[in-house]
């Protein structure tokens, strides 16, 4: 029988950085009043989602005084060629999407009766989804996703990348970035 006392305290200073995940106007205030990051997605030119950024941080400024961060995914398919790397996109996608999968996913989300397309504009909004959960596109060679990468930066955000080939993307990309 030990006996003990034990005061656990965050590595964090002053504490844990606190996270939501949201884009809608409910999640937005929620982020703005209550937490450190948000992971959201942004629609539109690098141009808009600089604007749309702006008015994120300055709302949870002005509302609430807090300072956020944005964070958004990219979805990365690197290849020797934008040409290859798009017909990897067309194969994981086309060929192995899981389509009843993200029917169910739309269905679940609510999404089915709010997304105003039908027809071809609906398949290729599902095709992002399915193609990397409707990130900022980061398609063809290393210097291509260097690029885009870069410009997704500078509209203010932070990026999660994903990508089939890390090894390929730390050493052809990363070493752009430098």
């Amino acid at each position: 029988d030990l006996k003990g006392y034990h005061r656990p305290k965050p590595i964090q200073q002053p504490f844990p950085a606190l996270m939501n995940a949201g884009s809608s106007e409910t999640g937005r205030d929620f982020a703005a009043r209550h937490c450190d990051i948000v992971f959201t997605a942004f629609k539109g030119s690098y141009d808009e989602i600089s604007r749309q950024v702006d008015a994120y941080r300055t709302y949870a400024l002005r509302t609430y005084g807090r300072e956020i961060q944005l964070w958004v995914n990219a979805l990365i398919v690197q290849d020797d060629s934008e040409a290859a790397a798009q017909a990897f996109l067309k194969h994981y996608v086309d060929d192995y999407g899981d389509w009843d999968a993200v029917d169910n996913m739309f269905r679940v989300m609510g999404l089915e009766g709010k997304v105003n397309v039908t027809g071809e504009a609906l398949r290729n909004m599902k095709r992002k989804w399915i193609a990397g959960w409707n990130g900022l596109p980061c398609i063809g060679d290393a210097d291509q996703i260097a690029d885009e990468l870069g410009k997704i930066s500078a509209t203010g955000v932070r990026s999660e990348e994903h990508t089939s080939e890390l090894q390929s993307l730390a050493y052809l990309v990363c070493r752009l970035l430098l």
